[in-house]
């Protein structure tokens, strides 16, 4: 069976907008883009892939400022942003060290998910997402435990490998970290959370399947991975007899109602479906190896895939949840319901309908307008590019019982390419590209908790956006003898490639569709200037520039790093404009020795700096 994806190298950029004109429905609008001059210099390498996952609406350090974390997909890493509702502004906050060891420039080994998480229970919230590196494995970063620091570490916290040793033994370097969907929740209610993997592929001798693992013990905060916690597998499942495959997802459902979960899980196979029941603490069931309804492969003969994963919610009132699954190959949406009393174990067409054609990418379930029926959102490309499903009869397996509505078509006027061609008797024809980004993750909820950055109640989505070039290129070329030659090249920047938009439900009965971009802060937007005069005796001027308030420190160090002077210690300031001098003393009062010094901005887990000379 073909077990890869092609065609999603899609060029990429970080480009956003001041005021635009949108496509949306009737009661939505977008309250988020991203400016790309905000963006560009972190994520300027990566035209093809950036955002592949957008996450948020937590609050990991617990100063009432809700975060998101976008994975940098050329960058190996992933980055936290913290929304700042008085000045309508994403910061930077955080990023994961990156990783420059170089062997995990493997293809398709990108971070493509990352998940939150408080895996030892101690009340401090974790960032997890896969590296295919030295050592191979998924990275825990866990946070300093400081209200409003920021802090997950300069290295990682905890390593999990159980994934490793259990598909990669003979060859750790076939893990490839390109995980579309990771779970982590209390699955068998044991007050602990689980971590659950779909092993997607393996070394020779390898297994490959559903796998559970837990911690026992405590994480430490940075500590890279030398603290007392042991990484436990609590069960595992090979595919090779419930439908094979490559696993893709093993999402939690309470399908049958009876208050404990069940895991559907989802392998490249024809689309294909076995289920896991949990039935207590460490205890799990699979159907009996020759039940002939212990898998389901949906599309067969055709194979397909539901390449980023479903999602799961009661969207029927019944007490029971109902698990929706895209299809990446024809854009259908797939619905799988059971009843109080069922046998979970057993799935056949019974237990599954193809509910509409919807979208292809990823799924996610929440009741997002509010109006007592979940919406099942899907992400697509223009001119869906988000789509609303929402049962408005009463047979989850029916079709004629939903109501699709396309809540944000994509933009109409993006222009990849331009190619103006004369040919050699003279005639000048013109060949439009169009571009246009796609869905690749929406986020309707984390955790079963609405997504509601500025908390007025109105609840959002987080949509991730691939595909989009950065800019509009025109080529002039003329034909000359036996080949075309190009006479000019221009490009211009596409105002409109965003990598996230923040869609809003407002109920307002309008759409809105001309709307101001939030400020998105990195480091750069903090400037320090150099210190005036410079070299200095007694005393320089030191400038700077906040662009939202923030607790900073102003410091002066000798070469040594040590420090000589404290000249702001930890204040709050507001956005501004600021000057402080420096009289040449350290903290005691007296007279620093002539010589370079070096001078910061140090604000959250961040810095600037510069270096000056007192003379005497």
């Amino acid at each position: 069976m073909r077990k890869f994806v092609t065609g999603l190298t899609m060029f990429f950029a970080l480009f956003a907008f001041t005021v635009a004109q949108a496509q949306f429905a009737q009661d939505w609008e977008a309250a988020t883009t991203i400016k790309h001059t905000d963006v560009d210099s972190l994520y300027a390498a990566d035209f093809s892939g950036n955002s592949r996952t957008v996450i948020g609406g937590f609050d990991l350090d617990q100063d009432g400022k809700p975060e998101a974390i976008i994975t940098d997909y050329s960058g190996f890493t992933v980055r936290v942003f913290e929304y700042d509702s008085g000045s309508n502004s994403f910061e930077l906050v955080w990023t994961a060290p990156p990783d420059t060891s170089g062997l995990n420039r493997r293809p398709g080994s990108n971070p493509r998910v990352v998940i939150t998480s408080d895996f030892d229970g101690d009340g401090k919230a974790e960032i997890t997402f896969p590296l295919a590196t030295t050592p191979n494995g998924w990275y825990v970063y866990e946070w300093d435990g400081v209200q409003g620091s920021d802090n997950y570490g300069t290295t990682y916290s905890s390593l999990i490998t159980t994934e490793i040793d259990t598909c990669c033994g003979a060859d750790p370097n076939a893990f490839r970290a390109d995980h579309e969907r990771v779970t982590v929740i209390d699955i068998d209610g044991d007050g602990k959370q689980e971590f659950i993997t779909a092993i997607r592929r393996n070394a020779a001798g390898g297994l490959r399947g559903t796998l559970i693992s837990s911690v026992d013990g405590e994480i430490e905060h940075n500590s890279g991975g030398t603290g007392f916690e042991t990484w436990n597998v609590e069960y595992f499942i090979d595919r090779g007899n419930y439908g094979g495959g490559s696993p893709y997802q093993a999402l939690p459902a309470d399908l049958d109602g009876d208050g404990t979960y069940e895991l559907v899980n989802h392998t490249w196979n024809y689309f294909n479906f076995f289920n896991i029941d949990v039935t207590g603490t460490d205890s799990y069931a699979v159907a009996d190896p020759a039940s002939p309804t212990r898998f389901y492969q949906v599309t067969a003969p055709d194979d397909h895939v539901s390449l980023f994963g479903g999602d799961a919610g009661d969207i029927d009132g019944d007490g029971d949840d109902e698990a929706f699954f895209p299809n990446y190959y024809t854009g259908d949406l797939f619905v799988i319901d059971y009843k109080s009393g069922d046998d979970v174990l057993a799935i056949d067409s019974s237990h599954v309908a193809n509910v509409g054609n919807v979208g292809v990418f990823y799924a996610s379930v929440f009741d997002v307008d509010q109006n007592g029926r979940a919406n099942v959102f899907v992400g697509s490309s223009r001119p869906r590019v988000v789509s609303s499903v929402e049962l408005t009869g009463t047979n989850p397996l029916e079709p004629g019982d939903y109501t699709t509505t396309v809540i944000y078509e994509g933009e109409s006027d993006l222009i990849a390419t331009i190619i103006n061609s004369t040919d050699s008797l003279g005639v000048v024809t013109s060949d439009t590209t169009r571009s246009g980004a796609f869905a690749s993750k929406v986020q309707a909820h984390w955790d079963g908790n609405p997504i509601d950055f500025d908390n007025d109640g109105q609840y959002e989505l987080l949509v991730s956006l691939q595909g989009n070039f950065d800019s509009t290129r025109t080529i002039t070329r003329v034909w000359a003898d036996s080949s075309w030659d190009t006479t000019a090249y221009a490009a211009v920047v596409n105002e409109k490639s965003w990598p996230l938009i923040r869609i809003e439900f407002t109920g307002t009965g309008t759409s809105v569709q001309t709307y101001e971009a939030a400020n998105f802060v990195t480091p750069d937007n903090y400037i320090l200037e150099q210190n005036y005069p410079n070299p200095f005796n007694p005393e320089t001027t030191i400038r700077y520039t906040l662009p939202l308030n923030k607790q900073i420190s102003v410091k002066i160090y000798n070469m040594m790093g040590q420090v000589v002077r404290t000249l702001v210690d930890n204040k709050l300031q507001t956005a501004g404009d600021y000057s402080v001098v420096w009289d040449g003393r350290d903290d005691a009062g007296v007279r620093a020795a002539s010589g370079t010094y070096i001078y910061t901005l140090e604000f959250g887990n961040f810095k600037k700096s510069q270096r000056m000379t007192l003379v005497k």
